[in-house]
């Protein structure tokens, strides 16, 4: 049997009801989060105004009004695909969205956006909702493993966008009510549109932050071809010329269905407790105690040196001569903002970020950016991807400090509380009051007795 063949009657016959009550509580937690993301990616990034322009472009409208599925940040409302593809940028615009580690990708911002855009159009069932979930995360982190992901990465490309077009087109698929020969179809579909560059990582430009949007958007188009009746390729993954011989240099098939129906992959995915890329959470959260446990003002400081693991330390790192980030694109993925972030503000939210990256921030957090150093250590390297950990050597007039830990708060094993998901919420949605976010959490606590409509109903009044 292939692989799609396997995911697709997996995902066909999903039931709620088999899957363990834990991870389904979990699954709630990262629709909550990925619900935040979408609305926050609007809020507080660069790129909002385009990616709302761009959808509401294609669909024929400067603002659309006419369509069946909402843009969580704005109410306009688009056709599933066109919403899905602007929400599903705005959610990883500030690569604040949840993570899953071992596949080395994130999922929430193509396949929860993919489900809520078609669970809206037809009013799904939460229950519904909730599998379409389960089963997009399932397919989408055991792609992310069959990739082998780091060689995905070294090959090029983003397995956030890659993996999460078959992800979200299993999510739209299972709301839509497909067989399993439809899903072969779509997923026959969808081994001639993945895609992810990851060029922007090198120099420069928004196209990180669209991979799951495409992913979202393309899961309609495949779904659409395939209730039509297209005929694709049955092994679109495996075959000699297929996904994961496209896409990895050493890939291990054998990942992607290994405990299919027994391990489900979203309880084994991390929430970002900060909007910056996953590498720097570790010294994030190290630097912030050592400087509120040890009372260490900026001034204290004489040299940070961070260690990460060496794929980290290649993305994180600056080059010789480089300047100060002066976008948010670049502060996310700047180990010397990071830090410095950390020691000035003992702190990680977005208005934080966003004070730093203004005029106006204090003179001593560019200094501490210069003092920041980022050392590649094969030793940290072999962690990956399970864990991400980090070393750090903070030098001070008084005294030298050195921390290591392997995981921060957000890791499946040390998961968010729902107070914490919430502040996390508020944080991302500043124009909502707190009726419109009460609301909110409670239809996501209670998802199983409401339907997509009733869940998207208070972003249009926020």
């Amino acid at each position: 049997m292939t692989i799609a063949r396997e995911f697709a009657e997996y995902c066909a016959d999903l039931s709620l009801d088999a899957v363990d009550d834990d991870s389904v509580e979990y699954t709630k937690t990262l629709l909550l989060d990925t619900l935040g993301t979408a609305v926050g990616g609007y809020h507080w990034s660069d790129s909002a105004e385009v990616m709302v322009g761009a959808g509401s472009d294609l669909h024929g409208a400067r603002r659309g009004t006419d369509g069946t599925a909402t843009v969580l940040a704005t109410g306009d409302r688009l056709s599933p695909a066109d919403a899905a593809l602007v929400n599903g940028a705005l959610s990883h615009s500030l690569d604040y969205d949840n993570r899953h580690s071992p596949g080395s990708l994130h999922i929430g911002s193509s396949v929860v956006i993919a489900a809520l855009a078609a669970a809206e159009t037809v009013d799904a069932s939460g229950e519904t909702l909730l599998e379409a979930l389960v089963a997009g995360y399932d397919v989408t982190a055991r792609l992310g493993m069959a990739c082998n992901p780091r060689s995905s990465h070294e090959r090029g490309f983003h397995p956030t966008g890659t993996c999460g077009t078959f992800g979200a087109t299993a999510a739209v698929g299972v709301v839509y009510g497909l067989d399993a020969d439809e899903l072969v179809a779509a997923f026959g579909v969808n081994g001639s549109q993945a895609s992810g560059s990851y060029q922007c990582s090198v120099t420069g430009g928004w196209n990180k932050r669209i991979h799951p949007g495409f992913a979202a958007r393309n899961a309609f188009v495949a779904v659409a071809f395939a209730t039509n009746g297209f005929e694709g390729p049955p092994d679109p993954i495996e075959g000699e010329l297929g996904f994961l011989q496209a896409y990895a240099d050493r890939p291990a098939p054998e990942r992607a269905t290994e405990g299919l129906g027994e391990v489900y992959e979203a309880a084994r995915t991390k929430i970002k407790p900060y909007p910056v890329g996953t590498f720097a959470h570790v010294p994030i959260a190290l630097l912030i105690d050592l400087a509120e446990e040890e009372e260490i003002a900026p001034d204290d400081v004489e040299a940070i040196t961070v260690e990460l693991p060496t794929s980290g330390a290649r993305m994180f790192a600056r080059g010789d001569g480089d300047s100060h980030p002066t976008s948010s694109a670049e502060a996310q993925f700047d180990m010397p903002f990071s830090a410095a972030l950390a020691v000035a503000y003992c702190d990680a939210s977005l208005g934080s970020f966003d004070d730093a990256l203004s005029a106006d921030r204090p003179d001593s957090f560019d200094r501490l950016m210069d003092v920041t150093t980022t050392v590649a250590s094969d030793e940290l390297e072999a962690f990956l991807p399970e864990l991400y950990p980090a070393r750090v050597t903070v030098r001070t007039s008084d005294g030298t400090y050195e921390l290591f830990r392997e995981w921060v708060q957000g890791e499946p094993e040390h998961p968010l509380s729902w107070a914490d998901l919430e502040r996390k919420f508020a944080d991302l949605t500043p124009t909502f009051d707190a009726d419109a976010r009460r609301r909110i959490v409670e239809c996501v606590r209670d998802i199983e007795s409401r339907t997509g409509r009733e869940l998207v109903a208070p972003f249009g009044d926020a």
